[in-house]
């Protein structure tokens, strides 16, 4: 049975815990005690319903800073995968270069080696043509070499094909020791066979022979292209005194270096008028004897003296 004396007071509200259907942040219960209970004291004991403002503090910054550190965990390793990403793709990069400077090389050092051999191969075919182990000469002429060019007053001079740009010196060659037909010492030069007939001479007395180079170890010759000359072009030849003869094209064939007929090439190719007659190399070139297949030669007749 309890003590009269004992007195227990619940809790009061106030208005604003009242309002507010949350249980009120905090409540005090106060126990009493008769005061003539000399074995115990009056006590008074608060609790409260929530944690303090400080606590909360404290809890927040913790998990700010966690928060923080796995942010900064997880930056980190993705910035890591990035730099071996990127790592790994500049090293792809470098041996891709690596391989292709390496491949391109390969392909320099071929078309050297190409270049050269078709070089050597050129020089062979022109020395074989000429009879003579010399190689013709790339040296450009000066405008004054040719200008100044002087030769007998009866000899060829000058040849002109205006249709393929060519202005060049007549030279005078006659056979080789192997009695091939002498050419040019250089590519830009032709050369008058002295052994056949000059401008201006009767037809009967046979044709004007007249040679060139079509090419020389790297560049072209100045016969590169007769072979484009047609029936009715012209070409002039002017003497040493001056004199100009102009014959017309009357024919342009390409025949195998064996069928060559130098007696055709000395005669007219009209019999009631003077022949002037071309000659080059042409045709694919042959590896295996190291000369040009074929031979270029041009037929005219005079049309015109001047």
């Amino acid at each position: 049975m309890h003590d009269p004396d004992f007195r227990l007071r619940r809790p009061s509200y106030n208005t604003r815990s009242v309002l507010n259907p949350i249980r009120p942040s905090s409540y005090s219960r106060r126990v009493y005690y008769n005061s003539n209970n000399t074995n115990t004291a009056p006590t008074s004991r608060t609790f409260s319903s929530e944690p303090s403002l400080k606590s909360l503090s404290n809890s927040s910054e913790r998990s700010h800073t966690l928060l923080s550190q796995t942010v900064s965990t997880e930056a980190s390793r993705q910035a890591n995968q990035t730099n071996h990403l990127v790592h790994s793709k500049l090293q792809v990069v470098l041996i891709g270069m690596a391989l292709f400077v390496f491949g391109l090389g390969l392909l320099v050092n071929f078309e050297t080696l190409q270049t050269n051999h078709n070089a050597k191969a050129q020089i062979s075919a022109l020395a074989n043509h000429s009879g003579s182990s010399d190689v013709p000469s790339q040296q450009k002429l000066t405008t004054n070499a040719i200008k100044n060019y002087q030769v007998a007053p009866n000899l060829p001079k000058y040849l002109i094909i205006s249709k393929l740009s060519i202005y060049a010196r007549i030279l005078q060659v006659g056979v080789t020791n192997t009695g091939a037909l002498g050419t040019p010492p250089d590519i830009y030069d032709t050369a008058w066979y002295t052994g056949s007939a000059t401008p201006g001479e009767p037809a009967s007395d046979g044709a004007v022979l007249i040679d060139g180079h079509v090419h020389g170890p790297t560049l072209p010759g100045v016969f590169m292209n007769i072979k484009s000359l047609v029936p009715g072009d012209s070409i002039q030849i002017v003497k040493g005194d001056n004199q100009t003869y102009t014959y017309t094209v009357n024919k342009v064939m390409t025949v195998p270096v064996n069928q060559v007929n130098m007696k055709q090439l000395l005669t007219s190719y009209q019999p009631s008028s003077q022949g002037l007659n071309l000659i080059t190399c042409g045709g694919p070139f042959d590896k295996r004897t190291w000369q040009y297949t074929k031979r270029v030669e041009v037929f005219t007749s005079l049309s015109q003296s001047i």
